[in-house]
């Protein structure tokens, strides 16, 4: 669509002031035009403003974005040649290139006090076990403090504190632990959380409380969806005196399904909680979408979340963290393979706002999830990878007007 308004604009400052060659020259705009239109139709292009920032990628590349209201930085795995890490400003044409010595996956970044970013990834070196590793960049990218071991880990979540630092929930061997890192990315004592635990999920409300879930395997194929709710500051407490896990909820999983994500998001009132279960099957993967929502203060009063405006068979789906001060509808963001990604804003009354953006080009697919964070001036900033016929990957960015709901329906 730009290149027709560009052909038409081009066209108009070509015009003469004789009537003959204003008329054909009218004439050959609506023509190109018109070739132009159908072409851009056949093609099937992007959406316009989608930026490829990477190409030549392995397809196991990962990728993370950390957003702002100057712009995002963006910082992914490895290309071809080196599994090392990539940084790169999203209104710069250079990328910053950090040598490592093993596979990272995973990758977080997540913002500091005074314009810095943590950066945070798995690796597992040959012959040792899987570690949570983070790094400390300055406010323009460079390297403030090398990488080092934030605690042992398979799996992890990791989300900004409201003072300048970060909580990083690591899951080692089932246990579930609680890592704060402060604002300028030094790890402090792990505070030991479960002792079984799954997909681990957080978030802040406006009140500084932090509310942890993740999931814990029971009896068979039944699941407990897990819920505590504390102040970060306690996690730095000698002795932290936390409450007691409850179970918010009782889920089955059926033979061939798997749980996929999970991921919290809170408004002024309330919580929100989604996740999806993946069914496999001869015919390929389906996925199912699911969550509750309950006040901040009574977990006992869940109701089931109304997911029907989003489309079916949503994939990674997840809730960027959101700064709780500046209030507004929780987004939810997932990708719809082949070649799409969708959001929308959740609210009480259920998801609005829903929007399906075609994020592939003809013959290339999704890869992946879809990274995703908000930035103060209530800008969605997405990152994904795209996979074309040759195995290859590229990384994509774009930006989009946060989705919010009316402010009735809040």
């Amino acid at each position: 669509m730009c290149i027709i308004r560009y052909t038409i604009n081009h066209t108009r400052k070509k015009r003469m002031g004789n009537r003959f060659f204003t008329v054909s020259t009218h004439f050959i705009a609506f023509t190109l035009w018109m070739v132009l239109l159908v072409g851009c139709a056949a093609e099937r292009r992007y959406e316009v403003g989608i930026t490829r920032l990477a190409a030549e990628l392995p397809p196991q590349s990962a990728a993370a974005i950390s957003a702002s209201r100057r712009g995002a930085w963006l910082a992914w795995t490895g290309d071809l040649a080196a599994p090392d890490l990539y940084l790169q400003a999203s209104d710069s044409e250079q990328a910053l290139h950090f040598p490592i010595s093993a596979q990272p996956r995973r990758l977080s970044l997540l913002p500091l006090a005074d314009r810095r970013l943590a950066l945070l990834w798995l690796e597992a070196a040959e012959g040792s076990a899987a570690r949570l590793v983070s790094a400390t960049l300055e406010a323009e990218g460079s390297l403030r403090r090398a990488p080092f071991e934030v605690a042992s880990a398979e799996s992890y979540h990791a989300l900004p504190t409201p003072n300048g630092g970060v909580i990083a929930l690591a899951v080692n061997n089932a246990a579930l632990s609680a890592v704060p890192l402060d604002a300028l990315g030094r790890p402090r004592a792990a505070v030991r959380l479960a002792e079984s635990a799954y997909l681990p999920t957080a978030a802040f409300d406006s009140a500084d409380r932090l509310h942890v879930l993740w999931l814990m395997p029971s009896s068979g194929q039944l699941w407990s969806l897990m819920y505590m709710a504390f102040r970060a500051e306690q996690l730095e407490q000698p002795t932290p005196s936390l409450p007691t896990p409850i179970p918010l909820a009782v889920l089955r999983l059926e033979d061939g399904q798997f749980f996929e994500s999970l991921s919290v998001g809170t408004d002024a009132q309330a919580v929100y909680v989604v996740w999806n279960v993946v069914s496999v099957a001869a015919a390929g993967e389906s996925a199912r979408l699911a969550g509750i929502r309950f006040p901040q203060a009574a977990s006992s009063r869940s109701t089931a979340l109304d997911l029907s405006a989003l489309p079916p068979n949503l994939r990674g789906v997840s809730i960027p963290p959101a700064d709780p001060l500046q209030g507004g509808a929780p987004t939810i963001v997932g990708s719809l393979p082949p070649n799409q990604i969708a959001y929308g804003a959740l609210a009480r009354q259920g998801v609005f706002r829903v929007r399906q953006i075609r994020a592939a080009l003809e013959g290339e697919s999704l890869s992946g999830s879809v990274a995703a964070a908000l930035s103060s001036n209530n800008a969605l900033h997405l990152a994904w990878f795209t996979l074309d016929a040759y195995g290859k990957a590229a990384l994509q960015y774009a930006t989009y007007p946060r989705p919010q709901p009316a402010a009735a329906l809040n």
